[in-house]
Parts: structure tokens; C-alpha cells; sequence
């Protein structure tokens, strides 16, 4: 299920959001804090009545925003504020995520050996690493080892998840010619049938989520792409992940499975 905090003008950016507060459309508890709030309330008001004014602010917070800098290791605050935290503390913060509260001592764990070993809170060192050395180095870490690498096909490449996330911007923006090769390439390297244990959840929205808004953006004609280039690749590969998923489904409660062999139908 999903829901648009705009629904006048859902597909296109505008100040339509802050025009909607007077409408009684604020979909959200924190919309209403907004116009309620007498400190966020004026500029509530001056973007729903003046569109210049949203653009030339929303212009200007991009340009502070791309002016931080990201804070990496000993720099992050958040790294060192879970690492000092109580266990307790961390389990309610990974529970509010949605997380299971068992992560939170592998969590710990791994953060403290990380320090320990490395003298700073950053993994950025195993880019530099072949998969073996990366299996060795993980090793180190109880609750992350090499059984996260173990298993995988010769060949196997992945799903292609930043391409496939990538392919509705694309669209959007109106960049036709590289959502064109993106397609082309899809329909000739991408394939589920992988003896590869996959999470469904995360496969789900993401992948096949991913595919299946593309197919939409694809045959809408409003996005002008070339005649006939087309031919719903996306639409098939879709369906062939969503089939392979159907097993995982197939259970007492009807709450599907974690995990699934795309290939061996395999639940877990």
C-alpha cells in the first residue's frame, strides 16, 4: 500500500503540498505540526501563495546541503553514539527500524572489533579487497562471516539492484536514451534463475518493485520513447521474479518466508 503526501499533483514537483494544507489535505501527523506550529506556520503559507519563493529556498537548501561534508571514520557521531550506548538502548533503536533486537549484540560486536582491529569505524577498506580476502577479513566479525559470500554461482552477477532503482529517475528526468540501453541490457545479461538464497522483502520492493514501476513509466505515452523500442521486457522479468516468489507465501499463517532460492524454490 501506498499513499502520496501531494495528491493533486503526485507526479510532478511543485508547491502544490503547501497548497493542500488549507484544502484539509495534510496526509500526515508531522504535515499538521507544520501549519499548526507558528514557527514553520508563516513559511507554510508564503510557499502555498507564492511559487517563486518554494523554488528559490528549495534552491538555496540543496546548495547548503552540497556544501557538508560526510563525516567518516573517527569523525561519525552516530557510530560512536551506538557504540557507547547501553544494549538496550540500541535494541529499541533497531526495533523502531524494524529490525530484529537480536542484532543489536552483533552490532556492538562488530563495531568494537572493527575499532579494535582497525583503529577507526569505517569499512570503506574492503572496495580495495578480492572476494576471497574480503571472506577472510568478514571472518573477524561474528554474525557477518563469509556464509554472507559462501554458495554463489560461478557466473553469478547479481540482480542488477542500482540499475533496476535507477530506471524510474531515468524516466522521469527524461532521459530516454540510457532507459532504452538500460532495457536492452536487462533483456540480454538479467536472470532469476540463480541458485541464489535471496531476501524477499528486500527483493521484493526493491527489484520487483523496481521493474514493475519502470514497465508503468515505460508504456505511458507521455514519456515519448521511441516507438516500438519498447517491447515489455520488464513487464516479463517481473513476472518471472514474482512467480519464483510464490512459494514463499505458501505458508500456515499466510506471512511469507524471509528468504527464497530464486532457483530451488526453496524457502528459509
Amino acid at each position: 500500500m501506498s499513499a502520496f503526501n501531494d495528491v493533486m499533483t503526485p507526479n510532478k514537483f511543485d508547491n502544490m503540498y503547501y497548497q493542500n494544507f488549507p484544502r484539509g489535505l495534510a496526509l500526515l501527523r508531522s504535515d499538521h505540526v507544520l501549519v499548526a506550529d507558528p514557527r514553520t506556520k508563516p513559511f507554510v503559507e508564503l510557499y502555498a501563495t507564492n511559487y517563486k519563493a518554494f523554488f528559490t529556498d528549495f534552491s538555496r537548501a540543496m546548495e547548503k546541503l552540497s556544501l557538508l561534508d560526510i563525516k567518516t571514520g573517527q569523525e561519525g557521531e552516530v557510530r560512536h553514539s551506538v557504540l557507547a550506548a547501553d544494549s538496550k538502548s540500541v535494541e529499541d533503536a533497531i526495533r523502531c527500524g524494524g529490525l530484529a533486537v537480536t542484532k543489536a549484540s552483533c552490532i556492538k560486536k562488530m563495531l568494537s572489533c572493527l575499532l579494535e582491529r582497525k583503529g577507526k569505524l569505517c569499512l570503506e577498506y574492503l572496495r580495495d579487497l578480492s572476494v576471497d580476502e574480503v571472506k577472510t577479513e568478514l571472518s573477524h566479525f561474528k554474525g557477518i562471516g563469509p556464509k554472507t559470500l559462501e554458495h554463489l554461482p560461478e557466473h553469478y552477477n547479481g540482480s542488477a539492484l542500482t540499475l533496476v532503482e535507477s530506471l524510474s529517475s531515468l524516466v522521469i528526468l527524461g532521459n530516454n536514451t540510457e532507459f532504452e540501453r538500460a532495457v536492452h541490457w536487462f533483456s540480454e545479461n538479467l536472470s532469476f534463475d540463480v541458485d541464489v538464497r535471496t531476501n524477499l522483502f528486500e527483493c521484493n520492493i526493491r527489484v520487483l518493485g523496481g521493474l514493475v514501476s519502470a514497465h508503468i513509466l515505460a508504456t505511458d505515452s507521455r514519456n515519448r520513447l521511441v516507438q516500438g523500442t519498447y517491447k515489455n521486457e520488464l513487464l516479463i522479468l517481473a513476472e518471472d521474479l514474482g512467480r519464483r516468489f510464490l512459494p514463499a507465501f505458501d505458508t500456515p499463517t499466510g506471512l511469507p518466508y524471509a528468504w527464497i532460492n530464486l532457483k530451488a524454490f526453496m524457502v528459509h
